[in-house]
């Protein structure tokens, strides 16, 4: 993403998908635009007889769950000539208002995304000047910009033969096979197996060829149980997402 500047001055922008807040409608913020932190998900019960709460967060999973991240940015409208208030009006609500974007990228943190969907809040205009409210809820985890597929390769390590496969991205089942998958994200992913046979991972059937998402794999280690006879491939995407 391209940084802008005024007189030298950093106009601070966010780019949303294709649109970037100062290249295509001027709009300078009124204060720097930060996006605020998501907030946890808690679970505390008060219990006649007991000091405190009880904390029932992390209960029915060993890892910590979070709302989507809600705030607002507030902007300028720098009218010229070719850019009044009102075609910067319309364009905003027509391109920006409702619209969900898997990229949202702030000017001054340039190696993060964000995803999630935009409203336009409030516009005002006065005789001194045009502001204009953008609200968001975005999802709470940031990405990389630069996040991709990554396969692991457990053989790599060049392990013992005695010690479970973790990392892979294929393997063979020869009657019933243990699997024992690590998801090093902090967050629950979906695995998609590409199978040569069809078999079974528990009780789900899977067929031959590709099973999108046939997997959810939680932070930490999975372990499946797999019956058949089938060659089968393992992939699932490293978002690299962070708090």
């Amino acid at each position: 993403m391209n940084a802008f500047f005024v007189n030298d001055v950093p106009v601070h922008s966010i780019t949303f998908g294709s649109y970037n807040t100062w290249e295509r409608w001027h709009l300078f913020p009124t204060t720097r635009p930060l996006i605020a932190p998501p907030k946890p998900v808690t679970k505390l019960e008060k219990v006649n007889g007991y000091n405190g709460y009880l904390d029932y967060t992390k209960v029915l999973s060993n890892y910590m769950t979070f709302n989507d991240r809600e705030g607002n940015w507030d902007f300028r409208v720098i009218e010229t000539s070719q850019n009044s208030w009102a075609n910067v009006y319309n364009d905003i609500v027509d391109k920006l208002d409702g619209k969900y974007f898997d990229s949202i990228v702030l000017q001054d943190e340039p190696t993060y995304k964000y995803r999630g969907r935009l409203t336009v809040s409030t516009w005002k205009n006065n005789q001194q000047e045009t502001t204009i409210t953008i609200k968001y809820r975005l999802y709470p985890y940031k990405i990389l910009v630069s996040s991709s597929v990554k396969d692991w390769l457990w053989d790599e390590l060049d392990l013992t033969s005695n010690v479970d496969d973790i990392f892979y991205t294929s393997f063979a089942v020869n009657g019933y096979a243990y699997k024992s998958i690590i998801n090093p994200n902090s967050h629950a992913v979906s695995a998609d197996l590409n199978c040569s046979a069809a078999c079974k991972v528990g009780n789900q059937r899977l067929v031959s060829g590709m099973n999108k998402g046939a997997l959810t794999l939680q932070p930490g280690v999975n372990q499946f149980y797999f019956t058949g006879n089938s060659t089968i491939g393992l992939s699932y995407i490293m978002d690299e997402e962070v708090l």
